[in-house]
């Protein structure tokens, strides 16, 4: 890394470092500017790049074409940017995730999650309707109509609708 490079990467870190709040669990909690999803979002020189992998970035370098910053599994704190809490994840990987964190604060009966399936396979409306009715993410909705999520529930047509 020559002196440029490495004089752009100190500029990023302490624009992260001046908006975050270090959480005793190790979290970096952004405390900048926010996108309408809730999610950080930096303004960097003219530049808005989500704060996720804006902060990533500026300790590991460039993320790879396609790929998103997202939390390992074990911090699910959506407003830490902790470069330490981050990896590559590829795009459907990082929305499983996210789904994956939503899905382990509510807790499902197996009732509920028939009657959710059943609501989002054949209840009128699109994914966003759905999830509302749902109380779930309009993603997760989606991929449990795709079949990626709760393949082993079985889903009753007359608990829909």
């Amino acid at each position: 890394m020559n002196k440029t490079q490495h004089d752009k990467a100190e500029a990023r870190r302490q624009y992260v470092m001046a908006r975050v709040q270090i959480e005793c669990n190790g979290c970096w909690t952004w405390t900048g500017g926010r996108a309408g999803d809730g999610y950080g979002d930096a303004n960097f020189q003219g530049k808005r790049q989500g704060a996720h992998r804006f902060s990533y970035e500026a300790w590991n370098g460039p993320l790879a074409p396609g790929m998103h910053a997202g939390h390992k599994h074990g911090c699910a704190t959506p407003t830490c940017v902790n470069p330490e809490h981050l990896e590559p994840q590829s795009p459907s990987a990082n929305s499983l995730e996210q789904v994956s964190r939503r899905h382990e604060r509510r807790v499902w009966t197996p009732q509920d999650r028939a009657q959710a399936k059943a609501d989002v396979l054949y209840g009128p409306g699109g994914y966003h309707a759905k999830a509302v009715r749902n109380g779930m993410s309009r993603t997760m909705a989606r991929l449990i109509a795709k079949g990626v999520l709760w393949v082993d529930v079985p889903a009753t047509s007359q608990e829909a609708a």
